[in-house]
C-alpha cells in the first residue's frame, strides 16, 4: 500500500522519512510534501516531530535545505529494504514524476486474467473455511472438470495467483491456478469428506531449510562474490520456507533449472539439502 494512502498515520511517514534517509542520505520538506499531498510547514512539522523523537539522529544543512543522517542514525519504522525506497521510484507508487526524474525501474510480467467475482467467491470462502463446487480447467485436462474444493490460503508466487485448497475427490491439498476457475461457483452446505482445515495441510504447516551454496564450478574469487552478494555465513545462505512453497521459491531463485555454465548457474541447493526437498519438489 502507498504511504500517500496512510497520511494520517504519523508512523507512515517516520517510515518515509527513514527509508529516504537511510538510502537517499536526506530528505526534505519538498519530498515529504510531495509524497503525502499536504503543506510544506505540515512536512516540517512532521520532520521536526522525528527530530525531537531522536534528536540524535538527523542534522540539518542549511545550505541543502535538507536532513541529513548521522552516524548515530538507526531505523525503527523501516526496514531497511532497498525495494521500500525503489517503489517511490517507479509506476508502482501515486507519486506522479516526469519519467526522466525516474530513476528506478522495474521488470513487467503479463497480467494474469482473474474473474472478480470468482475470486470474491474463493477468498470468502478461506475467511468462513466453507466448501465449493467450482469448474476448473487442468493441463491435464481437455475440459473444465467439476470438483468440490475447501480454500484455505491466496498465494501470489511472484508471476502467478494461486489458493491453496483442500480437494475432496483426490483427498489432497494441492495448489489451483486462480486464472482457470469458471464460473458459476457455488457454496456446498453439507460436508460428505471431514472439514480440513490450513492445520491439517502438513506441507503448508511444516517448514523445511533451504541452504544455497555458489556453484561448486566456480573460481575462488568468483565464489566469494556470490557469498558477498547474498551474505553467506560460512559460504552457505539457509532460508526457511513453508514446504507448499518450496517449488516456487526455487523458481524465484533461479535455480529449479540447472544450467550449461557456472557462471549463469551461480546458486545451487546444497546436495544433501536437495535430497531432503526432494519429496516437496514436483516431478521432473
Amino acid at each position: 500500500m502507498s504511504l500517500k494512502l496512510q497520511a494520517s498515520n504519523k508512523s507512515a511517514t517516520k517510515r518515509f522519512i527513514e527509508i529516504c534517509i537511510n538510502w537517499q542520505g536526506y530528505i526534505t520538506p519538498a519530498c515529504l510534501a510531495k509524497q503525502f499531498n499536504y503543506s510544506a510547514a505540515t512536512a516540517k512539522r512532521d520532520l521536526q516531530d522525528y527530530k525531537q523523537e531522536h534528536p540524535d539522529y538527523l542534522d540539518y544543512n542549511n545550505s541543502e535545505k535538507a536532513w541529513f543522517a548521522t552516524e548515530k542514525f538507526t531505523l525503527h519504522y523501516s526496514h531497511g529494504n532497498l525495494t521500500e525506497f525503489a517503489q517511490f521510484n517507479t509506476e508502482l507508487n501515486l507519486i506522479e514524476v516526469d519519467q526522466n526524474e525516474r530513476y528506478f525501474d522495474h521488470v513487467l510480467t503479463p497480467p494474469r486474467h482473474i474473474n472478480k467475482q470468482i475470486f470474491q467467491q474463493i477468498y470468502k470462502a478461506c475467511i468462513k473455511n466453507t466448501r465449493l463446487k467450482v469448474n476448473y480447467l487442468s493441463l491435464k485436462s481437455d475440459e473444465f472438470t467439476t470438483r468440490v474444493i475447501q480454500p484455505h490460503t491466496i498465494v501470489f508466487d511472484g508471476l502467478r495467483w494461486h489458493v491453496r485448497a483442500y480437494d475432496e475427490k483426490n483427498q489432497t491439498f494441492l495448489d489451483l491456478n486462480l486464472s482457470r476457475f469458471s464460473a458459476p461457483i457455488n457454496t456446498e452446505q453439507t460436508f460428505e469428506y471431514k472439514r480440513k482445515t490450513k492445520q491439517d495441510d502438513y506441507d503448508w504447516q511444516h517448514q523445511v531449510e533451504l541452504i544455497l551454496v555458489p556453484d561448486p564450478r566456480l573460481s575462488s574469487i568468483q565464489k566469494s562474490c556470490i557469498e558477498t552478494e547474498f551474505k553467506m555465513q560460512n559460504g552457505e545462505l539457509r532460508i526457511n520456507c513453508r514446504a507448499a512453497l518450496v517449488k516456487y521459491l526455487l523458481i524465484k531463485l533461479r535455480i529449479d533449472i540447472w544450467q550449461a555454465t557456472p557462471e549463469a548457474q551461480q546458486i545451487i541447493l546444497k546436495p544433501e539439502c536437495a535430497k531432503q526437498l526432494k519429496p516437496y519438489l514436483p516431478p521432473k
